[in-house]
């Protein structure tokens, strides 16, 4: 009779633990991107209030608002013309609300890039000068 007792997991073992891990990754990486999105939300909702920050200085100071970005000073990122957020996740753009000129009333649209456009809830966010935000569930 031989009396000398194996050491280590058997391959069933090991699989089961392969198992295990698998499921708990497949329940925390979903969670995971939700809560990275919901956090470089907060960098569009920034970006969009200093950028209406900008536009009422201006408007104080000419009686209407800029009709683009760089009349406030924020420079063209790229050669696409296009204005970024401070971290980089949305792309932000100056058009007029629905009623009205520019020169009355203006709206701050931050649209997502870099993974922030599959923020479907959320996506884009805008500020208009009369306080308007939207999505509303999503400030």
């Amino acid at each position: 009779m031989n009396n000398t007792k194996t050491k280590g997991f058997t391959l069933i073992e090991v699989m089961m633990v392969v198992a295990i891990v698998g499921i708990l990754a497949m329940i925390a990486y979903p969670s995971y991107t939700d809560i990275i999105r919901k956090t470089n939300r907060a960098d569009g909702m920034a970006s969009l209030m200093k950028v209406m920050g900008s536009q009422e200085r201006y408007y104080s100071e000419k009686n209407t608002y800029a009709m683009t970005l760089p009349w406030l000073g924020y420079d063209y990122v790229t050669a696409t013309t296009q204005v970024w957020s401070t971290e980089e996740k949305y792309t932000l753009s100056a058009t007029t609300c629905s009623t009205g000129g520019i020169d009355v009333c203006v709206k701050v649209v931050a649209e997502g890039r870099d993974g922030q456009e599959n923020d479907t809830n959320c996506e884009p966010l805008t500020l208009n000068s009369r306080g308007e935000k939207t999505p509303a569930a999503c400030w």
